[in-house]
């Protein structure tokens, strides 16, 4: 499945880079998001809301479709069970971008791709456990330039749908984040 995953998303975007590479202009872009992450291990447990991040780097071939590469992670937080267990993740996202500019500066997207998540699970007297899963991702922003190179933006993303972080439980991770992007 991760297999498929990757050559699934790496085909999508390589058929949009050479069918618009030709006849439009390409813009990279780099950037930031912070915000509030969930993790939620399901099986009992409450979801649990943390800080995370991620830096960005992405290409719009056109006003309507973009890819984005994503690097992040979620702080340690404590999990909400009996055993006072906390976790961590990092994560990689591979996305596809389709967006609609609203106006000269104010566009909606969506993201569909893959993100790669490797979860970590401390529990007071037993060992650490880490699991690294691959999931489709999704999800859906808005952006808005405030000078030509600069835009801000908010979105919402489902990194990962119940990737197994242990043996006896499997984690959603989700983000709500405020984005920062420089356009070159």
């Amino acid at each position: 499945m991760k297999t498929f995953l990757k050559i699934a998303a790496t085909s999508i975007l390589i058929a949009f880079a050479s069918v618009n590479a030709q006849a439009q202009d390409i813009k990279p872009y780099v950037g930031l998001g912070l915000g509030t992450f969930t993790t939620d291990f399901g099986s009992g447990f409450k979801s649990n809301s943390t800080f995370g991040g991620f830096l960005k780097g992405g290409l719009d071939f056109n006003p309507y479709i973009g890819a984005e590469l994503r690097v992040g992670g979620i702080k340690s937080s404590t999990v909400k069970d009996a055993a006072g267990a906390s976790s961590k993740a990092t994560f990689i996202s591979y996305l596809a971008k389709p967006q609609f500019p609203i106006s000269d500066q104010a566009t909606v997207y969506g993201l569909i791709g893959a993100t790669t998540a490797k979860i970590t699970v401390v529990s007071t007297g037993n060992p650490t456990t880490s699991k690294t899963k691959t999931q489709i991702s999704f999800g859906a922003g808005f952006e808005y330039k405030v000078q030509d190179a600069v835009s801000v933006g908010v979105e919402y993303v489902q990194y990962s749908n119940k990737t197994d972080s242990t043996a006896n439980f499997k984690a959603k991770i989700t983000g709500i984040s405020v984005t920062a992007n420089y356009h070159f």
